[in-house]
């Protein structure tokens, strides 16, 4: 002070409370109440502020970052009493981050990082003193330390490296890493790699108790730019994103874009007040997590599948199918053949009329078969009918061809009735309507489960019923055994022997599996779509149209998809998740090559204009197929006429 008297400036002290601050002044005059002193002087008009003992400040003096006091008493003749301080805000502090990852080599097994911070104003006072304070190494450590929390196989590879301007008050710092397996599988088995913003993560804090009558205090002023750049090797696709949040206590700005095969992320935060009311805090804290969740990147290798790969994988999907669907169908005709080829008379009958049988057990037995009881059913009445009263027929072939021999059956069984004086409970008129009923809906069902409806394959089973209840009526006058309605060690092999394939027709028959056609895009379980969402096949305004799946347990194993916005495929390699897509405009030019002998699925290839190509295969001749290629093609067409 008497330094800056002696060159002809007015300058006097100042008391201020490091720690009460701006609290004083609601405080009573106390000998304590001030426990440190600063300068004031008049120069050119302005009044400046400085603190002498901050010894590592940097800056000229129209540049110095003011003092955090807020509020002081001048110790001059002509003041009367406490007088502001001019504080700092967002202009006086900043810290510039910039990250560069090397990510050329997908392939590699590690990958270089860079960070660059830039700090100025009080930022730069600040590490500056800790750079007095901590040894270089002890810097170099901590650092590496905070980011093996985010990749943790991250080595040193070159010193820290820091400048210096003190007379424009900015320190520049450098490392250079090396990131071994960045690349990790996620939920799907996709090799996904996310990168973050952590320094503005750490800045987005909020109270633990929302429901608060006092303010909740914030650091300002806080200004930090975060800049990420990642080079990658050609034919990413990212689409630009934009965001923008903002409220009484900070803004957070967003820009993503995708230059040539770098990526510039530029995330800017800036507080903008010390302290949030406790009315605001719920709102405050709602930005604050959808902040977060702008800080994360996530990108995810692409790459096309080997054609060798997916019919290797489609020819084990296909060997299991058999495996269900083969299985019983094969014990179940030996069963059949075993009953046709064995020695029986009309004495294993017992005391029953041909074969009765409970309505529940013929239900469970018949949806569990998937109808194939049905066939059972028909051949013991037949064979008792030959055994009986018409020895010249054949029981198996009858059995076999039951949606001709229905009615048949019902003469025979009215024939029997008549021995018996019991009139039927239908009549022949309405035995002939009820078989003919069966013939359209067997028609019907097939057509059905073409038609990816293979729930419904089971509905003509209730044609049968009237013939089974006549045949449960001759027997009422007789001692019915317990077989009529107890299920046996027989029937339980049965069931177990078709329960795989009833069960995936029917998981499939809701959609929770695949079901080996075609499907909408609104038939894609919800679930399905939020996956395909979040690990970023789609984006979240994209309009699925159609999608298919050639595995057997899982959509999220294999597919492909159409959307208003591209064509998309992916699959499973080793524990890689292989994703292939082109939006419309990428396209040069496509090919659709149909199913050969002996295949079930056609093959799309898609050649892009980067020279990139890769293939779709499609069950064209089911479902939903035709669609799928005529709404892909007015697709492509429609972007064409537009460029």
């Amino acid at each position: 002070m008497h330094l800056l008297n002696q060159i002809g400036l007015t300058a006097y002290p100042v008391l201020v409370n490091t720690k009460r601050s701006i609290g004083i002044k609601d405080a009573l005059p106390a000998v304590n109440a001030f426990d440190h002193v600063i300068v004031s002087f008049k120069h050119n008009g302005k009044t400046y502020w400085i603190d002498p003992t901050l010894s590592l400040q940097g800056g000229q003096l129209n540049t110095l970052t003011p003092l955090p006091y807020k509020i002081g008493l001048p110790l001059s003749s002509t003041a009367n009493g406490l007088t502001t301080i001019p504080g700092p805000n967002n202009t006086h502090l900043s810290t510039n981050i910039k990250e560069i990852f090397f990510l050329e080599d997908e392939g590699a097994t590690s990958h270089t990082f860079k960070v660059s911070v830039s700090r100025a104003g009080k930022d730069a006072d600040d590490y500056r003193r800790y750079l007095l304070e901590t040894s270089k190494k002890e810097i170099q450590d901590n650092y590496l330390d905070y980011y093996a929390h985010y990749f943790p196989n991250i080595q040193l590879i070159g010193k820290l490296e820091v400048t210096d301007n003190r007379t424009d008050n900015m320190i520049n710092t450098s490392e250079t890493y090396q990131i071994h397996n960045l690349w990790e599988s996620n939920d799907g088995g996709q090799q996904e790699a996310t990168l973050s913003a952590s320094d503005i993560y750490h800045a987005l804090t909020s109270p633990r108790q929302l429901n608060r009558k006092a303010p909740f205090a914030t650091q300002y002023p806080n200004n930090i730019i975060h800049q990420t750049e990642i080079h990658l090797s050609p034919d990413w696709q990212i689409e630009d994103e934009q965001a923008t949040i903002e409220n009484e206590g900070f803004t957070l700005e967003k820009n993503l874009t995708l230059n040539g095969d770098v990526i510039h992320q530029i995330i800017t935060f800036q507080s903008l007040a010390d302290h949030i009311k406790a009315s605001a805090l719920k709102q405050y804290d709602a930005d604050i997590e959808r902040a977060k969740t702008e800080l994360d990147l996530g990108l995810y290798i692409a790459d096309s599948a080997p054609e060798e790969v997916v019919d290797e994988a489609i020819a084990k999907d296909f060997a299991v199918l058999m495996l269900i669907y083969l299985t019983p169908l094969l014990i179940g005709t030996i069963i059949f053949a075993s009953l046709a080829t064995q020695k029986r008379d009309i004495n294993d009958y017992g005391v029953t009329t041909l074969h009765p049988v409970s309505y529940k057990k013929f239900l469970i037995l018949n949806i569990v078969s998937l109808n194939y009881y049905t066939l059972l059913w028909a051949y013991e009445n037949w064979k008792y009918i030959q055994l009986k009263h018409s020895p010249n027929i054949k029981p198996f072939w009858r059995a076999l061809f039951s949606i001709f021999y229905m009615h048949s059956l019902y003469k025979s069984i009215s024939k029997i009735a008549d021995e018996k004086g019991i009139t039927p409970v239908i009549t022949p008129t309405q035995s002939k309507v009820l078989h003919t009923a069966y013939l359209i809906l067997y028609i019907i069902s097939t057509y059905l489960a073409y038609q990816e409806q293979p729930l419904l394959s089971f509905i003509y089973i209730i044609t049968l019923l009237p013939f089974a209840a006549c045949i449960n009526q001759l027997n009422q006058s007789d001692q019915m055994p317990t077989r009529y309605s107890a299920f046996t060690i027989k029937h339980a092999a049965l069931i177990a022997c078709f329960l795989p394939m009833v069960m995936h027709t029917i998981l499939t028959g809701f959609r929770i599996l695949p079901n080996q056609y075609i499907i909408e895009g609104t038939d894609l379980p919800a679930y399905e779509k939020h996956f395909l969402t979040k690990n970023g096949t789609l984006s979240d305004n994209e309009k699925l149209y159609y999608f298919f799946s050639d595995h057997l347990f899982s959509y999220r194993e294999s597919g492909n998809g159409l959307t208003d916005q591209q064509i998309f495929g992916f699959y499973h390699e080793n524990v890689a998740k292989i994703t292939v897509s082109s939006y419309f405009n990428e396209i040069e030019q496509y090919e659709l090559i149909p199913a050969g002998d002996f295949e079930t699925l056609s093959t799309l290839t898609i050649q892009k204009k980067s020279s990139d190509s890769f293939i779709i295969r499609l069950p064209i001749d089911g479902p939903y197929g035709d669609a799928y290629i005529e709404t892909f093609q007015r697709l492509v067409d429609n972007e064409r006429q537009t460029d």
